[in-house]
């Protein structure tokens, strides 16, 4: 039962190019940053979802880090997968509306974020980590189409 709905639900709405940037803390001997935006950026590009290195915002930003039990032979690892972008009050648009410099009132604001938490054993805990940011990007993309339903694939 939802006592809300998502608060992400629109967020993404004509959002079509993105900037990919991945952080691994804990887990760089076991996945590199340049993996993790590999991955996120090949499921973008398979659903015509645009990728810029140029542009800063909108940013897609994925964050893997590993969750240290002592004493377990299991390792835990969070995976997030958020979206930054410029954000502006009513009033802040109302008040910089002739001014040249617009954007200067905008502030950067979290407009989407999911999360999951996995476990592995070592030997298993780089395919268990590329499962779940493929897991947390498809979840991503299925908001995107449910936020730009006539975007042609």
């Amino acid at each position: 039962m939802y006592a809300q709905q998502p608060w992400v639900e629109g967020n993404l709405k004509g959002l079509n190019r993105y900037h990919i940037e991945a952080s691994a803390i804990g887990l760089e001997h076991v996945i590199s940053k340049a993996e993790i935006k590999t991955y996120v950026e090949s499921k973008l590009i398979q659903y015509h979802v645009k990728v810029s290195q140029k542009e800063a915002y909108p940013r897609l930003q994925v964050y893997v880090e590993e969750a240290v039990v002592k004493g377990d032979s299991i390792s835990q690892f969070l995976v997030e997968l958020s979206v930054y972008d410029f954000s502006a009050t009513v009033d802040q648009v109302i008040d910089q509306f002739n001014y040249t410099d617009f954007q200067k009132g905008f502030q950067v604001n979290k407009i989407y974020e999911n999360q999951s938490i996995g476990s592995a054993a070592p030997d298993q805990l780089k395919h268990s980590i590329e499962q779940v940011i493929v897991f947390e990007t498809d979840r991503f993309l299925n908001q995107w189409r449910q936020d730009n339903p006539f975007k042609k694939f």
